[in-house]
């Protein structure tokens, strides 16, 4: 079976993962489908948001009624926004969240509606209207799947958190990452405690402008891909199925593709939204005050 699948692939059957590869625009070297899907991500995005906020702005002339949210639409963007504020985000950043609640819900919609972009099959769609397979990618893809594009992502994330903690605390942010006190300690401890210090600190830094950012692009890439794969895969075996004229396996492959897409769309909204609510979790831990960092490490390092 397995033999048999390959062969078809080879024979011009799609290939599962086309779906998460880039293709030149008009053969370009350098901006491919994915440059172009961030871009309509971004302008889909940015309606999106100004339509809802055009529904939501108050008109105080009609009275008490001029103040409600006019519109499923505008309604269901409002509930997602005051959502995510107030219940995943103010707990964190709490008396900060209004300065950067704007990057965040900036950050989801850009990543959520790139996410479903990569759902639709625009490739194959334009290439059952046009008959031309050479073109059919050139609009189409999920940007999120490409390693490139989230570590882009994640390298703005990391400059927020430089950003806003320095932002909150000055130039003693950087103090934040000495947690070895050495005032109050015996003289003769000093070295020791000095070179603890100095790799704890190490430490610290690489975690908080590498580590973090590293984790937020490598996650959102690796659970796009993933599902892409997974899906695509399924796909092509009905295909393989439907030439064999095993009808049955086709129907079933075929089924089991419209559920699992459904999954992807859940998929979609949750990977967005780690990908926002982490970045709130380093947000805060960046715009924490010096003291209450270090009490946060004297807890733990007592437990």
């Amino acid at each position: 079976m397995i033999s048999g699948f390959v062969t078809t692939l080879a024979e011009g059957a799609p290939n599962p993962a086309s779906h998460t590869l880039k293709y030149g625009v008009m053969d370009s070297a350098w901006f491919s489908n994915h440059h172009l899907m961030s871009l309509a991500s971004a302008a889909v995005a940015l309606v999106v948001l100004v339509i809802a906020a055009a529904k939501m702005k108050p008109r105080p002339e009609q009275g008490a009624a001029g103040y409600v949210t006019r519109g499923f639409f505008g309604g269901a963007i409002e509930t997602l926004l005051v959502y995510l504020r107030d219940e995943s985000v103010r707990p964190l950043l709490k008396g900060a969240t209004d300065r950067y609640i704007g990057f965040l819900w900036s950050a989801f919609f850009f990543i959520l509606v790139g996410n479903i972009f990569g759902l639709i099959p625009t490739g194959a769609i334009i290439s059952m209207i046009t008959q031309d397979n050479h073109h059919a990618h050139w609009f189409g893809g999920t940007f999120t799947g490409n390693l490139s594009f989230t570590a882009g992502l994640a390298t703005v994330a990391g400059v927020m958190f430089l950003f806003s903690g320095l932002r909150e605390n000055g130039i003693k942010y950087f103090a934040h990452f000495w947690v070895v006190p050495l005032k109050g300690q015996p003289v003769y401890l000093w070295p020791l405690l000095f070179v603890v210090g100095l790799l704890i600190l190490g430490l610290e830094v690489v975690g908080t402008f590498l580590i973090k950012p590293f984790a937020l692009c490598v996650r959102l890439f690796a659970n796009m891909v993933a599902g892409h794969l997974v899906l695509g895969s399924i796909l092509a075996m009905a295909m393989v199925a439907a030439k064999a004229s095993n009808w049955f396996g086709a129907g079933a492959s075929f089924l089991g593709a419209v559920a699992l897409s459904f999954m992807e769309l859940f998929v979609a909204f949750l990977q967005a939204y780690i990908f926002m609510f982490l970045c709130a979790i380093f947000i805060s831990m960046g715009a924490a005050h010096h003291d209450d960092h270090a009490e946060g490490h004297g807890d733990a390092h007592a437990h």
